[in-house]
C-alpha cells in the first residue's frame, strides 16, 4: 500500500501545477497494488514522471500465469544439498584424487624461454 514517505516524495519530484494529475494517478497505483495483491503477485516496478503519470514497467508473474507456464513453485528448494549432511570424502580423496601420477607440461609465456619446451600433442605436429 502507499504509505504517506512515498507520497510526499512523489509530491516533491511533480511541480505543484501537476499535482492534480499525480493525484489521479497515486489513485491508479493505488488500485494496482489492491489488484496485484489478489492476483498472487509479489512485486511490481513503477517510474513517475515530472508530470506526475505513474507508469508499470514490469511486474512479478500472477499465481495463475505460473501456473499455465508450468514454473516451479515459489518454496521449491532449489538448492538441497545444502541440507545434506557432510560426509568423510577423505576415503574418496585418497583412491580417486591422488594425482602424483599426472603431469603437465606447460611452457612458459615468453618466446625465449619455451625453445626445448615438447610438443603436448605430437599428432598435430605440422609435416
Amino acid at each position: 500500500m502507499l504509505d504517506l514517505a512515498t507520497i510526499m516524495r512523489c509530491h516533491a519530484v511533480v511541480p505543484v501545477r501537476y499535482w492534480p494529475v499525480l493525484w489521479y494517478w497515486l489513485g491508479r497505483l493505488r488500485d494496482t497494488y489492491t489488484v496485484y495483491a489478489e492476483e498472487g503477485r509479489e512485486w511490481f516496478c513503477w517510474h513517475l514522471t515530472r508530470e506526475g503519470v505513474i507508469w508499470v514497467s514490469s511486474c512479478d508473474e500472477s499465481d495463475e500465469e505460473r501456473r499455465v507456464r508450468g514454473a516451479l513453485h515459489r518454496d521449491f528448494d532449489r538448492t538441497p544439498w545444502t541440507r545434506l549432511a557432510p560426509r568423510d570424502f577423505s576415503a574418496f580423496a585418497d583412491t580417486c584424487l591422488d594425482v602424483s601420477h599426472c603431469t603437465v607440461t606447460v611452457p612458459l609465456l615468453h618466446s625465449e624461454c619455451t625453445a626445448s619446451a615438447p610438443m603436448v600433442y605430437p599428432a598435430l605436429d605440422p609435416p
